[in-house]
């Protein structure tokens, strides 16, 4: 009997929004989008983390009621993504040696994948996964039944923070009732996508600019090595315009977009220009200081990839092709920064039954869904 299609529903709870997707797995053939949607989150002049949730248990909630109207019958399965600042992470290096040589078993990374369990004590789990295996010293995907004296292992963890996870996940099974539920973070998602379309032994930094924080991601040795945010991000920018201007949130994004577009009035574009360079200055020390963070074991790649929307994103690139950088990579040159395009995957995806008008170049939830359909087994 032919196997039933699964619909799957991608949550994303991000800084600024939060993205709704529902498709239909199709094994030979591309996959089908039946609803897209974003929400925003009310825009806080003063970020309060009470208020701050409140909005993106609103937004949540939104999101789940627009899915549901456009495909009644609900999902088969679902995965929820966060962002910053919804979870916490590290890449945590574990190294084992002994006199004797012995076998990697399934039992040895059982036993001791439980040990490591340990660091979650008192902390809401989203992921706990090996990320990369060294054997005697040599990187291997395939390390079961080889034998080594030596074994270093990256286990990249995250968890929630507050009760953020539980408050999700409880909602999520009031409107889609009992279905296979799973969680993850953006890093670890973008560093799987990215993973099985580039070489990222070569390395990478990755750069996901979201409303209230830019995430900086260190891919190195083909490894998800360190991830770092600050709260500097798009909000951050359009609260500088709005106080500028005196006027609202909606208000400044539309000027911001004018002025980057070059249709701005000449009396507007001298007055946001300034305001962009002040940001922009303060965006590149912030961004100066993580990645002096990172790069202190060793120099950093000068492959950068970044991820944002998509016309703030030319903005950002500007900031981060800055000479005074060139002291952080290894071979002492300025980054060579990209924008991670949603055109280079709109070719996996038909948007023909889509039942809502949506913004189909949302790079985000592309990646994610991507993910769970490459990655992901409900």
């Amino acid at each position: 009997m032919k196997e039933k299609e699964k619909t799957i529903a991608v949550l994303e709870i991000a800084s600024a929004s939060i993205g709704g997707l529902l498709f239909q797995q199709n094994k030979s053939g591309k996959l089908k989008i039946i609803s897209l949607t974003r929400v925003p989150l009310n825009f806080l002049f003063d970020i309060n983390f009470d208020v701050f949730w409140r909005c993106a248990q609103a937004s949540f909630k939104k999101v789940l009621e627009i899915l549901l109207k456009d495909y009644p019958c609900g999902p088969d399965a679902c995965f929820c993504v966060f962002l910053s600042p919804w979870f916490l992470s590290q890449t945590k290096v574990v190294n084992i040696k002994k006199e004797k040589a012995f076998e990697i078993t399934n039992d040895f990374f059982n036993t001791l994948m439980k040990c490591e369990k340990e660091d979650f004590k008192n902390k809401d789990k989203i992921e706990h996964e090996i990320v990369r295996t060294e054997l005697n010293g040599y990187c291997t995907k395939l390390p079961i039944g080889k034998i080594a004296k030596t074994v270093k292992l990256y286990i990249y963890m995250s968890w929630g923070i507050g009760n953020v996870k539980e408050k999700i996940e409880e909602r999520v099974l009031k409107n889609f009732g009992d279905i296979p539920l799973s969680f993850g973070t953006f890093p670890l998602v973008a560093f799987h996508v990215l993973s099985s379309i580039v070489n990222v032994q070569e390395g990478l930094i990755l750069v996901d600019i979201g409303g209230e924080t830019t995430d900086i991601s260190l891919i190195r040795r083909g490894c998800l090595e360190e991830t770092i945010s600050f709260p500097r991000g798009k909000n951050f920018l359009l609260r500088k315009i709005a106080s500028g201007f005196k006027t609202f949130p909606e208000e400044a994004n539309s000027i911001l977009q004018t002025y980057l577009r070059g249709h701005s009035f000449k009396n507007n574009t001298e007055k946001i220009s300034q305001i962009i360079e002040r940001v922009r200055n303060d965006w590149s020390n912030f961004f100066e200081l993580a990645i002096k963070n990172i790069s202190e074991k060793s120099p950093l790649p000068q492959k950068l990839f970044l991820i944002s929307d998509e016309i703030i994103g030319k903005w950002f690139i500007k900031c981060v092709e800055e000479e005074r950088f060139s002291r952080f990579t290894f071979l002492g040159k300025p980054f060579s920064p990209k924008i991670i395009s949603s055109d280079e995957f709109l070719s996996f995806f038909e948007f023909n039954s889509i039942r809502r008008s949506a913004n189909q170049s949302d790079i985000f939830l592309i990646l994610e869904t991507i993910f769970v359909n490459k990655f992901l087994k409900f």
